[in-house]
């Protein structure tokens, strides 16, 4: 093979390289998009108003968008958001890690396993989803360590 052949050779596989490495940088691009348009959804639910039509709901963005071009609007929307997700959260269920400081009982198990939880051997700990306060209700008469987890 000569010192040509060798270079041509070298060329082609940083060329292939590059598609991969292209095709990999859309897949990871289309996947931010969909995950974008997944969380427009999720809001659309959240505010109640995704029974609307897909042409008014595209006005209603429209007008946003108009709308967002003042600053002051936009730090309003954004608190009157945050004020509605902090009183709901209250409400949904949430992602959690329950641990028993003392030892478990039968009653303990069966209450975890009634509300869904599942027993972590690896870890030594429940995983499930609840909502905090109906939890620690639920497990008032046991000392218990509850991490609700942050997605």
């Amino acid at each position: 093979m000569t010192n040509f052949e060798a270079k041509k050779e070298q060329l082609a596989l940083k060329k292939q390289k590059i598609k991969y490495n292209e095709l990999n940088l859309k897949k990871k691009e289309l996947a931010i998009q969909i995950r974008a348009k997944e969380s427009i959804g999720e809001v659309a639910f959240l505010a109640s108003i995704h029974h609307l039509g897909e042409r008014t709901l595209l006005g209603a963005f429209l007008e946003i968008n108009a709308r967002a071009k003042n600053e002051e609007t936009v730090r309003g929307w954004a608190s009157e958001g945050e004020k509605y997700l902090e009183f709901n959260n209250k409400n949904i269920q949430q992602p959690m890690i329950i641990k028993f400081l003392s030892s478990e009982t039968p009653e303990s198990k069966k209450i975890m396993k009634e509300n869904k939880f599942r027993w972590n051997t690896f870890n030594g700990e429940w995983q499930g989803r609840g909502i905090k306060s109906a939890v620690e209700d639920l497990l008032k008469n046991h000392t218990v360590s509850i991490e609700v987890v942050k997605c």
